[in-house]
């Protein structure tokens, strides 16, 4: 059976050169605390985000041409493709993000471990619980 994070590897690696539309992809390092990117060739890595401004990151979206959300713990982090101006984008107080997604609205969504999906408006406002249990049990990827 895969890992989770090997699923997610190969996510990444097959659809974000796509997504974003620059042939560059965009992946977090959990263990090392780390947003990064790299030319769809490997050739050139770079660090984007690190500790102290990430602890864990795990799930990540890009809206193309726009911004990444990276969520790491119980917040969700927004910052430009290139890393820089970081800011929290949503706390969700208790619960641990598991995914997050841009829609095809401009809305982005995410799942946490409480079983919900909730969405806000790429702007911070609208923030609303989507769908919950018991439509929804434990949401993973979006």
């Amino acid at each position: 059976m895969s890992s989770p994070w090997a699923v997610l590897a190969l996510w990444l690696f097959a659809f974000l050169p796509w997504v974003n539309g620059q042939n560059t992809i965009y992946w977090t390092d959990s263990l090392a605390g780390r947003l990064q990117r790299s030319s769809a060739d490997g050739a050139y890595i770079q660090t984007l985000l690190e500790r102290p401004q990430l602890g864990s990151p795990g799930a990540l979206a890009i809206n193309p041409g726009v911004r990444l959300y990276i969520g790491d713990g119980t917040r969700i982090f927004q910052a430009e493709l290139d890393g820089k101006n970081p800011e929290t984008f949503f706390s969700t107080g208790t619960t641990a993000v598991t995914a997050i997604v841009v829609g095809p609205d401009g809305k982005i969504y995410w799942t946490d471990i409480s079983g919900m999906v909730n969405r806000a408006n790429a702007d911070k406002t609208g923030v609303e619980t989507w769908i919950s249990k018991p439509r929804v049990n434990a949401p993973g990827a979006l």
